[in-house]
């Protein structure tokens, strides 16, 4: 689970500097027809105005890290250490200069009302260019309201898929929802049954009663 929490991060990142790059960029004047007096040399166009960098891109990481949802929470907080530790270690973001990435963590705590709560807390005192996180669905849809109003980018691992169905434009999901997992364990065991020579004539889908469950189901 952790290697897949890695994975996640990495992805995450990526999506989070295609982003950053292109906002810390400065874009280069449109050309401009000059017509010059025939006694006049022509005018140059100026120089694109240089942008400056920040000392560190700081990321967060918003996760349950107490109470019943942590033991997932905590792993998406190892992997996203794990993926920055190794992006520092080979030499930061090197489009930027080797910028180095700073992480910073804020426990979601175990419903959505302390998600909203810890997000406001993570931009306020942060000032994060991201955040990861925020696993369970129904704490993605209540944060993701803060970071579309503050324009932070929130890039989620939860799996529901009306959060992406919602219009936020600050939200963003690299992975896959939990209705391709449900067709994915289907068809796995359809596959398997066949390669055995075994054939099915009904199966049970069993999952817990949430948006997951049905989304999986």
């Amino acid at each position: 689970m952790k290697d897949n929490k890695f994975r996640y991060v990495l992805m995450s990142l990526a999506v989070i500097f295609v982003l950053a790059t292109g906002a810390c960029t400065a874009a280069a004047p449109a050309a401009t027809a000059v017509v010059a007096p025939a006694t006049t040399a022509a005018v140059e166009p100026a120089a694109p105005t240089a942008v400056a960098l920040p000392a560190e891109i700081v990321v967060g990481v918003v996760q349950p890290l107490t109470g019943p949802f942590a033991v997932f929470g905590k792993e998406g907080q190892i992997g996203a250490e794990l993926a920055i530790k190794h992006i520092n270690e080979a030499g930061g973001i090197k489009s930027m200069g080797g910028i180095q990435i700073r992480l910073v963590v804020e426990d979601a705590g175990g419903t959505a009302d302390s998600a909203k709560l810890a997000t406001e807390s993570m931009i306020s005192k942060n000032h994060p260019v991201a955040i990861l996180g925020e696993y369970i669905s129904r704490f993605v849809m209540a944060a993701s309201e803060v970071t579309d109003r503050e324009k932070v980018i929130l890039i989620a691992d939860a799996l529901v898929p009306q959060i992406t169905q919602m219009g936020r434009q600050y939200l963003f999901r690299p992975g896959p929802t939990a209705t391709n997992h449900g067709a994915m364990a289907y068809q796995f065991v359809k596959d398997t049954a066949a390669a055995a020579g075994i054939e099915i004539k009904s199966m049970a889908i069993l999952n817990e009663d949430s948006a997951n469950g049905r989304a999986n189901s």
